[in-house]
């Protein structure tokens, strides 16, 4: 396992000197209700400062924080004169990238992700050296599980992207485990590549996604459960998620978010 090493210092730095990629981040910010954590920042400050490495000429970039640097970052587009600099834990320069993946995944607690953000996950795990027993452990899960999230890492960026609709609770392709176990023996066997793929690949994806897309119809127990929930949340997206999903609204990717 990879050892997460110890900050340099923390220290105020200026936000315009902050990058943020939000491609790194295994959360996806879409889902979590950055309004409320705005007018809490905007309000109170912020209290938790941001975790950064040092990438030289003054230059920091975000290692965990991203939704209160999404904050700041909107409440400065109103009022450019509030904060001009920020509190932040800073990791020197001579971090590797094996160990800047380590910090996020250790403020992400991927044991509470959701089952594309776990994906997200997995992928950065994946390229920092993580061995499948190691990233099945740290989910919670068997090395099957690891091992299919390895092939969907290597498919196509538009399979990711059908899975991203579906987290969102947007309307998706019914893609399979099966099938994405299927679709990428198929490409390697026809000489496709994740960046290019096969011909037989793009007309297989294409029989399989304009397949008429089946609807999940939750039990009244579910349904149940997901007032319940409402009821305890205060986060307007979840409830939105959840009250398409009660709806019996169409999902995608099936077996994925079921699988051990």
């Amino acid at each position: 396992m990879i050892t997460i090493p110890t900050p340099v210092k923390t220290a105020n730095i200026r936000f315009e000197n902050v990058i943020v990629d939000y491609s790194k981040n295994v959360r996806l910010v879409e889902k979590y209700d950055v309004e409320k954590l705005q007018e809490d920042i905007s309000q109170t400050g912020l209290r938790n400062p941001l975790v950064v490495v040092d990438r030289g000429d003054k230059k920091y970039e975000v290692l965990q924080g991203f939704r209160r640097a999404m904050a700041i970052s909107n409440i400065r587009t109103k009022t450019p004169d509030r904060f001009v600099e920020i509190p932040a834990v800073i990791y020197g320069r001579e971090t590797t990238d094996a160990e800047c993946t380590a910090i996020m995944l250790d403020h992400a607690n991927v044991k509470s992700l959701g089952d594309f953000e776990m994906y997200l996950s997995v992928k950065k795990m994946l390229a920092a050296g993580y061995t499948e027993d190691e990233i099945g452990a740290a989910h919670g899960k068997s090395r099957g599980w690891a091992q299919d999230r390895r092939i969907l890492a290597r498919q196509p960026s538009f399979v990711e992207d059908e899975w991203r609709k579906k987290a969102l609770g947007e309307k998706c392709a019914n893609v399979t485990t099966k099938d994405i176990r299927a679709l990428d023996t198929l490409n390697t066997s026809t000489g496709g590549t994740s960046a290019s793929p096969s011909k037989e690949y793009i007309d297989a994806w294409g029989k399989i996604t304009s397949a008429e897309t089946k609807v999940k119809e939750p039990t009244s127990r579910t349904r149940k459960a997901i007032l319940e929930q409402i009821q305890r949340t205060k986060n307007s997206e979840k409830i939105r998620q959840a009250l398409r999903w009660a709806a019996g609204e169409e999902v995608g990717i099936t077996d994925l978010d079921t699988k051990d």
